[in-house]
């Protein structure tokens, strides 16, 4: 059936992952927690996980920041990962610094990661306040706060 042509089709699945991400941008949480969910399922097919990775841009929530964070112990960074891994982290970009500063920086003083990881963090940490205070330059703009969507 369905599942199997997912299983299947690699744009099947794409395109499917893609309307779970619309309907969480429209405010559809329980899609956010099937994209959750689909993290673990798929959790060692990184092209897949890529897909949904990206999907989870949309889903500002501290549960969604959690999971990819989490993405950084459970995969070790090789050749073959780094692509994901560096996918993890442009979307991790895109949330709200309430959200993400925080585990970015505890990412950033990890010793378990590399120094070159744990500078990314820290130099991604730093882009929320430089991004901060490009808001702040904005009249009618408040820095840091969440952007409307989803939210737990």
């Amino acid at each position: 059936g369905l599942r199997q042509r997912l299983e299947e089709d690699p744009n099947l699945f794409r395109a499917g992952v893609m309307l779970l991400q619309s309907m969480v941008s429209s405010g559809r949480v329980e899609a956010g927690v099937h994209l959750l969910g689909l993290m673990r399922y798929y959790a060692d097919d990184l092209e897949r996980l890529k897909t949904v990775v990206e999907a989870l841009g949309a889903f500002h929530c501290r549960q969604a920041v959690s999971t990819l964070v989490s993405e950084f112990y459970r995969i070790e960074s090789s050749n073959q990962t780094r692509g994901y891994l560096n996918e993890v982290l442009k979307v991790l970009r895109r949330f709200p610094k309430a959200l993400a500063e925080a585990p970015l920086l505890a990412l950033a003083m990890d010793k378990k990661f590399s120094y070159r990881m744990r500078r990314k963090f820290e130099e991604m940490a730093c882009q929320f306040r430089e991004r901060d205070e490009w808001f702040r330059s904005v009249p009618g703009h408040q820095a840091g706060l969440p952007e409307s969507g989803g939210s737990l």
